[in-house]
């Protein structure tokens, strides 16, 4: 299991995998395996918010630059 589908399996319950609404980088996914498969080899979801009251997450991604 990657970094980023780890993360997000801890936070957003599991009977939500698949129909959570997951805004990132301005875009709109329904379920995770949609959000996990736009996110390059190098980004990675550092944050997730959400309001209790809807099945919205919201995710702050960053991308990795390789030091030299």
């Amino acid at each position: 299991m990657s970094h980023n589908e780890d993360f997000i399996k801890t936070v957003i319950p599991e009977e939500l995998w698949d129909s959570a609404g997951i805004f990132a980088e301005g875009k709109p996914f329904v379920g995770i395996d949609s959000f996990l498969n736009s996110l390059a080899d190098d980004e990675y979801v550092i944050k997730i918010t959400s309001n209790d009251l809807e099945k919205i997450f919201i995710c702050e991604v960053v991308q990795l630059t390789p030091c030299h």
